[in-house]
């Protein structure tokens, strides 16, 4: 089925993977209390050109629950289809949620979505903006005054419950 198909290929094609700040920051203030070198080595030069590619994988493998930093999700919140049962539906609906990266427009939504449809499906599908569409925020600087006071408050707990900051 179409929907079957497009359902597949959100699974297997997601959207790609990019390393921005303040994901970067995160990752080289982690290193340090990383307790595998290997993964400590990576998170401390996220952008290495050695690193990179090693880093993106690892954190976009099936085992990570830490993909959502580095690459926009998408996920389907509804289907719509069929008139009965029994009966072959004439049409359906699906209703995907994205949570872009910060820089991906709506236009980019919409390239990525047509890149994963089948050829020939896309003459059966169409696509269509939401009633509320929402760019991603602006991503607060690591220099700055809020990020510092974040980090910190992180850090004084830590410390209280005996862990390393």
């Amino acid at each position: 089925s179409i929907m079957g198909r497009l359902i597949m290929a959100l699974e297997q094609q997601p959207p790609p993977p990019a390393l921005l700040p303040p994901v970067t920051e995160l990752l080289m203030g982690l290193a340090p209390h990383v307790e595998d070198p290997a993964l400590s080595k990576l998170f401390s030069r996220p952008l290495s050109p050695m690193n990179t590619p090693r880093l993106l994988q690892h954190l976009t493998s099936n085992q990570s629950s830490l993909a959502a930093l580095v690459r926009t999700t998408a996920a389907i919140t509804s289907i719509h289809a069929g008139v009965a049962d029994n009966v072959l539906p004439p049409s359906g609906t699906l209703t995907i949620n994205f949570r872009p990266l910060p820089g991906d427009s709506e236009e980019d939504l919409y390239e990525y979505l047509r890149g994963i449809i089948a050829e020939r499906d896309m003459k059966h599908i169409t696509l269509r903006p939401p009633l509320h569409s929402y760019a991603a925020p602006p991503v607060t600087p690591s220099s700055g005054r809020h990020y510092r006071l974040l980090a910190a408050a992180i850090q004084s707990v830590w410390r209280g419950k005996g862990g390393q900051p």
